[in-house]
Parts: C-alpha cells; structure tokens; sequence
C-alpha cells in the first residue's frame, strides 16, 4: 500500500480541493446550485456556465407538453405516462422546468426532458451546466439549427447511461435524454425535432 498511496494522493488531492471550493462558493451563494442523482451510471456534480445561445431569460414552457404520447412509444418501446419534474425559477434556482416518461428501475428505461433558460442575474443556464459539465460535447445531429447528440443521459440532477440531445430555440435550452443501455437513436432525434417544433 505504501507505493500505490502516494500515485493515489496524485489524484485524489486536485479533485478534493476543487469539490471544497465549490462547497465553500456555494456557502456565500443566494441561489440554489443543481444538484446530482444517479439512476445507471455515472453523473456529474454542476456549476453553472452561461448559456450558449447567449439569450436573456425566456418563459419556459411545460415540458410535460413536448414530447407524444406516440414519441414516448417510439423511444421506449411502450406508452408510459408524464411526472412533473423540477419547476424553479426566480429565487428557487436557475430557470428550468422538466419532466420525464418511465422508470430507471424498469428495463423500458426513462425519458426526460428539461426546459431552462440564462438566469438574468447570473448569466448561467442549467441545462447547458450538465451537458457541459458531464462530458464531451457531441456530435451534430438535425435539430433545431445547433442539435449536438451526446452519449449519455444528462437529465434534471444528473444523468446515467443512455444518449441525449442538446439543443438552443427561442431563448431556451432543451434537452432530451433516454437513460436506458440501448437507445433507438432515429427515434430520439425525431422526438427531439418534434419538441423543438413545439418551441
């Protein structure tokens, strides 16, 4: 042990000091920072970043109302129905509504969308803070103008294994997410296109 310790310590100690400034930032901070769940597979802690279409605040819709009954069948492979998700706004946290389809303990999988836009006062964007901050930034998929697919779940706290698509429309950023081990990419790009028709 005393050899592996010290190429561990390495490692351990900059990921160490990076989580306790941002706890001791988020002490003196008023609004409230995202936080992280897991369903299968990893997740990323959050931050904000501005947002990437650089749009002020914009009313963010029900994202209850984005996707089909018949887009939920297409990406699951079965009709489940709609659970509100998080709905913050001023004084609660950044902008963001979302709502997801299923169960990450059921084999059909989860589909999520969240719905957020710049919080005026800071700048920062939630949706755009978990994509950023979960991994790299995707490839281009034809949605919306600027739609990236990326390889893996990132939903409203977090994310796991699966495949999501990040797009900007109208002041907003949305992203769709399946948290499942074998996503039918066609069938999340055209609900995406589909949401983004509704925008």
């Amino acid at each position: 042990m005393g050899g592996s310790f010290k190429p561990m310590f390495k490692r351990i100690l900059p990921v160490s000091v990076v989580v306790l400034g941002f706890l001791l930032s988020a002490c003196g901070s008023t609004s409230a920072a995202p936080s992280t769940t897991t369903h299968s597979g990893s997740a990323s802690s959050t931050s904000p970043t501005s947002n990437s279409s650089g749009a002020a605040s914009a009313t963010i819709p029900d994202p209850c109302t984005l996707l089909s009954a018949s887009d939920i069948t297409a990406v699951l492979g079965v009709s489940v129905p709609a659970t509100p998700g998080i709905n913050q706004g001023t004084g609660s946290g950044l902008p963001a509504r979302s709502c997801t389809w299923g169960s990450p303990i059921n084999a059909t999988g989860v589909v999520s969308v969240l719905v957020a836009s710049t919080d005026a006062a800071t700048g920062a964007n939630y949706a755009d803070t978990l994509v950023d901050s979960s991994g790299p930034v995707g490839t281009s998929v034809a949605v919306a103008g600027d739609g990236k697919i990326v390889d893996r779940a990132v939903e409203a706290g977090g994310g796991g294994v699966g495949e999501s698509i990040i797009f900007h429309k109208n002041g907003l950023t949305v992203v769709i997410a399946v948290v499942k081990g074998a996503v039918d990419q066609n069938a999340l790009v055209v609900a995406s296109q589909n949401a983004a028709a509704k925008i």
